[in-house]
């Protein structure tokens, strides 16, 4: 995610034991942005389409929903058909097996008018 965002001219503000600091692009001087030891991103800049986080109440954000914001306006469809053809990912779901989930309960969907609820 650092590379991603230096390559969208971000600038390196310092390192803390949490992870990296970065500043956008126009900025002069301070942090914008960090970008956490476990991957997440914290944004405390109004001048970035991302949500704020408030002194002492971060707001981690995946590196994805980070990416699909700052490249395709927050379409996500968008954002995984690129990152698929410049391929990331694979096909393959890893042969999930979801049945034991549910601990043998059957879980209907009923209609509620304008959305749906879970039985």
């Amino acid at each position: 995610m650092v590379s991603y965002l230096q390559s969208q001219e971000f600038t390196q503000d310092g390192t803390s034991e949490h992870g990296i600091r970065l500043r956008r692009p126009g900025k002069d001087d301070g942090c914008s942005l960090a970008v956490c030891l476990n991957g997440a991103v914290v944004n405390w800049s109004t001048s970035l389409p991302l949500d704020v986080s408030e002194h002492g109440a971060p707001k981690p954000m995946a590196p994805f929903h980070v990416y699909a914001q700052l490249e395709h306006d927050g379409d996500y469809s968008a954002a995984g058909r690129v990152l698929r053809a410049q391929g990331y990912g694979n096909d393959d779901c890893g042969g999930v097996d979801s049945s034991g989930i549910l601990n043998g309960q059957n879980i209907s969907v009923t209609s509620m008018g304008g959305g749906s609820r879970f039985r």
